[in-house]
């Protein structure tokens, strides 16, 4: 009996530290996140998963220095590219657009394509589909019934009812990426040599 209860006690020791080494790997890839986009909105979303996280007094400091600033980026959206591409080809497309003066355009990343989504509470931005970049949600086990789609239309801002690559890796599984069904909302992944549509962002 006291052999069952020292090894269960060890068990449970070693579930702890897997349980904490996933928060924190977690913890990391949403403030790396927080780091790269470097808006209030998405210093403000780490703050609410990781209240006492490693980056929480970088983020309060952001967030205020970032509210003194006139006004936040707004996303610019390119027009959607003529054809389908696969993913590498979306990745290089974007990367050499020149359109409307700019030159600085980029694939978007799972988490700015979801807020073109309207009319879908599962995957629209704020939605109950857990599939995030900033979050650090990229893998399998992160996707739910929330992220299926659903009937309906106008399920873009833009008008479009196609599929749509983001930038955002599949986690575990790097020959897949993420993307929309903007026909019913979907989100989910895909293998990255099969062909989408492609809108750029700024």
């Amino acid at each position: 009996m006291k052999k069952i209860l020292v090894f269960a006690a060890a068990l449970f020791a070693t579930l702890m530290v897997f349980a904490q080494a996933s928060k924190s790997v977690q913890d990391q890839q949403a403030c790396d996140y927080a780091r790269k986009k470097g808006t209030v909105e998405v210093w403000q979303d780490y703050l609410r998963q990781f209240p006492q996280g490693m980056c929480s007094f970088e983020a309060k400091s952001e967030i205020k220095n970032l509210n003194k600033r006139p006004q936040n980026k707004v996303l610019q959206w390119s027009k959607k590219a003529p054809g389908v591409m696969n993913w590498d080809d979306a990745v290089k497309y974007c990367k050499n657009l020149k359109e409307g003066k700019h030159n600085d355009w980029r694939l978007p990343d799972i988490d700015e394509l979801r807020t073109l989504v309207q009319k879908h509470p599962g995957t629209q931005t704020g939605g109950s589909c857990p599939i995030s970049e900033r979050a650090g949600k990229l893998a399998d086990r992160d996707w739910t019934n929330d992220c299926y789609g659903r009937d309906g239309s106008n399920f873009s801002k833009l008008g479009d009812t196609d599929w749509f690559w983001s930038s955002s890796t599949r986690s575990g599984n790097t020959i897949n990426a993420w993307y929309v069904n903007f026909g019913d909302g979907l989100v989910v992944s895909s293998y990255k040599g099969s062909s989408s549509h492609v809108r750029c962002v700024r």
